[in-house]
């Protein structure tokens, strides 16, 4: 009587010979997975919005690469997710362009059977349009109308950082909108709350 090991062991090579001289491949052809329909759009001077069709309960990796050899800015970029298939990056530069890649992440389940195609698109920030400039003043650091910078609580100051967070990028208390825009209250002599400046230090 045959043992039954070595039985299973034949059939084994037995099957693999004629599925290889048949034309029939003996191994599963992996399942590819990507990040559909990728788009980048152009929030602001310093944000661009991303989206992917995504996968339920999948992560992605989210990379932004600036088209320019010698951009020297990029440790100042924030990635915010806002679900699995959504995501806004920030810290930008003006009228700038990049490459947004977004790459599917493998469980450890998925390592064998499963292969990842990163799917990649370019962006570009707002170029800004300057219908008025104010002359150069020596000397400013900081702008608070007059109030303290750890919170502005009187109008028409609370109203320039209404609906902002406290910036992640630069860790100096700054607030930015949901858009990347940096928020300030500059006083009425500038101009009113919600109006956008473009400021250089």
């Amino acid at each position: 009587m045959f043992d039954p090991e070595f039985q299973k062991k034949a059939l084994s090579l037995v099957m693999g010979f004629i599925m290889e001289f048949s034309g029939v491949s003996s191994e599963p052809e992996p399942i590819e997975l990507t990040a559909d329909n990728l788009n980048v759009s152009t929030i602001s001077v310093s944000c661009l919005k991303v989206t992917w069709d995504s996968q339920p309960d999948r992560d992605y990796y989210v990379t932004c690469t600036a088209h320019d050899d010698n951009y020297a800015y990029g440790n100042n970029i924030y990635f915010e997710f806002r679900g699995n298939d959504l995501c806004y990056i920030t810290g930008l530069r003006e009228n700038t362009e990049y490459t947004v890649t977004v790459e599917p992440v493998l469980s450890d389940d998925e390592k064998d059977g499963y292969i990842v195609k990163t799917a990649s698109t370019d962006g570009k920030t707002e170029t800004v349009e300057v219908i008025y400039e104010f002359p150069y003043e020596d000397g400013w650091t900081n702008c608070f109308a007059g109030e303290r910078a750890s919170g502005l609580t009187a109008m028409p100051s609370s109203g320039a950082i209404y609906g902002s967070t406290v910036d992640t990028i630069t860790n100096t208390g700054i607030r930015r909108d949901e858009y990347g825009d940096y928020c300030c209250a500059m006083g009425v002599w500038y101009g009113y709350c919600h109006d956008r400046f473009f400021v250089v230090i």
